[in-house]
C-alpha cells in the first residue's frame, strides 16, 4: 500500500491496520469520516484487500447501507450480521 499523496505517517498507520491483526482480534471496526472524494473508500478497499490477501474476511458497508440495516434490525428484531448466506437476515432466537 503506498500512495505519493500520503504522509509517512498517514501511510505507516495504513501499513499498521493492513498488517497488524490486534485491531481484528478485539472486534473493533475501521471507521472513515470526511467529505466525498477524499479516498475513503479508496483506503477501505486498499487496507480490506490487504487483510484478504492474508485470508481474513473483510465486509464493507457503506454507511448509508450500514444504518438502513440498523433501522432493519431495530424494527424486525435482526441483528446485523446474523445472515443466510444470501444477503437477508434471520430473525433473532434459537439457531435452525
Amino acid at each position: 500500500m503506498s500512495d505519493s499523496n500520503l504522509e509517512s505517517s498517514q501511510r505507516q498507520r495504513l501499513n499498521t491496520l493492513a498488517n497488524d491483526h490486534t485491531w481484528i482480534d478485539q472486534a473493533a471496526n475501521l471507521l472513515l469520516f470526511g467529505a466525498s472524494g477524499l479516498g475513503k473508500s479508496h483506503i477501505a478497499a486498499a487496507v480490506g484487500h490487504a487483510l484478504i490477501d492474508q485470508g481474513l474476511w473483510v465486509r464493507y458497508y457503506p454507511a448509508s447501507n450500514l444504518v438502513q440495516e440498523l433501522q432493519t434490525a431495530k424494527q424486525g428484531q435482526y441483528f446485523p450480521g446474523q445472515h443466510d448466506g444470501r444477503g437477508r437476515c434471520r430473525p433473532a432466537g434459537p439457531s435452525r
